[in-house]
């Protein structure tokens, strides 16, 4: 975790949801719930995960990863959380993206 002055790394625990799977396309949900970490009860991370085959026949796919914050308790740090929380999904995915370019 970056520029948080308390705390460096967090255990987080992920929870995989396949919800539709045809073999053509794969979408599962996966739910992050992170501990140790102040404020961490209030929240959860929710992604959805969409991965189709591409219809040309060759070795590619389309995966498109959205993902969503959950608050379950009012905190006056939501808005911080929000924010941090954004900021850091974005860099990881976009960091995941750049990992898959390079590797092919």
């Amino acid at each position: 975790i970056k520029n948080n002055p308390f705390v460096k790394k967090c255990p987080t625990l992920r929870t995989f949801k396949i919800i539709e799977r045809t073999p053509e396309k794969l979408l599962m949900r996966v739910i992050s719930k992170s501990r140790d970490v102040p404020y961490c009860d209030c929240f959860y991370i929710e992604e959805e995960w969409y991965i189709a085959s591409m219809p040309n026949g060759n070795n590619s796919c389309c995966f498109k990863v959205s993902f969503t914050i959950v608050f379950v308790k009012s905190t006056m740090m939501q808005s911080i959380i929000k924010s941090n929380t954004v900021s850091e999904q974005t860099n990881f995915w976009n960091g995941w993206n750049t990992m898959m370019k390079e590797k092919g």
